[in-house]
C-alpha cells in the first residue's frame, strides 16, 4: 500500500468568500449540527478524511476548496505495528494411563491410612486426617466430649491439648503457648467441669500426639 494522507481543516477561509455561507455548506456537506459546526471554525485542527491516496486527497481538497475552507493535505502519521498475541500453546493431552496411575495410588494411600486406625473426611476437609472410632473408644470418652474433640479440637493448629474423664467431663485449649501449657490449662478445664466423685481427667492429646492409656 503507497502513502496515505489526509484532510486537516483548521478553520480557515479563503479569500473572498463569506464565513458565514462557507459554515453553512460545510455543515449541509458534512451532515454537521449546530454544535459540531461551531467547533469546527472555532481554530482547533479537525481532520476532515483520513487514509486517502494522493490522488484522491487532491480530489477532495479541490471539492471543499470550491466551497471556501481551505484545507491542508498531510501525510498520515505512522503507527507503530500493534503488538501481535503471543502464540497459544498447545498442551499435550495427558495420557490415560497416568489417570489410572493417580486413582491407584489414591486408592493405596486410603488403604494404609485406613490400615493405621485413620480416615479421611476428604481432601478439602479443616478436619481431615480424622482419628477412628476404635480409637475413642480406647479413652472412654462421653458422646460430648467426643463430639468437642472431633469438631473444635482436632481441626485447630498450634499447640493444644485435650483431657477428659470417663465421668463425662472433658477440657481442651488451643492456640497455647506452649505444650506445657496447653496439658495445664487443659487439665484445668476439665476439672472445672468434673463432677465430685467422679474419676479426675486425664490427658488424651497433646497437640496431635496421643497420650497412652493407663490403667
Amino acid at each position: 500500500m503507497g502513502e496515505r494522507f489526509r484532510l486537516v481543516f483548521a478553520g480557515d477561509v479563503i479569500d473572498g468568500h463569506r464565513i458565514d455561507q462557507v459554515q453553512r455548506e460545510l455543515a449541509e456537506l458534512l451532515h454537521l449540527n449546530e454544535a459540531r459546526q461551531q467547533s469546527l471554525f472555532s481554530g482547533k485542527r479537525t481532520v476532515l478524511r483520513r487514509g486517502l491516496g494522493f490522488e484522491a486527497a487532491t480530489r477532495h481538497a479541490l471539492k471543499f476548496e470550491r466551497l471556501g475552507a481551505k484545507v491542508l493535505i498531510e501525510p498520515e502519521p505512522e503507527t507503530e505495528p500493534s503488538a501481535k498475541a503471543p502464540p497459544k500453546v498447545r498442551r499435550k493431552p495427558r495420557s490415560p494411563h497416568r489417570k489410572v496411575w493417580l486413582a491407584a495410588s489414591s486408592v493405596v494411600v486410603m488403604a494404609a491410612l485406613a490400615g493405621t486406625g485413620w480416615f479421611l473426611w476428604g481432601w478439602d476437609s479443616p478436619a481431615a486426617p480424622q482419628v477412628s472410632d476404635a480409637r475413642l473408644a480406647a479413652y472412654q470418652l462421653s458422646p460430648k466430649a467426643r463430639e468437642v474433640l472431633l469438631t473444635e479440637y482436632w481441626p485447630a493448629g498450634g499447640n493444644k491439648a485435650f483431657a477428659a474423664s470417663t465421668g463425662g467431663a472433658w477440657g481442651h485449649v488451643k492456640g497455647a503457648a506452649s505444650d506445657q501449657d496447653a496439658t495445664q490449662r487443659a487439665l484445668a478445664d476439665c476439672e472445672g467441669r468434673r463432677a465430685p466423685g467422679t474419676p479426675a481427667c486425664r490427658l488424651i492429646n497433646i497437640t496431635g500426639q496421643w497420650v497412652p492409656v493407663t490403667p
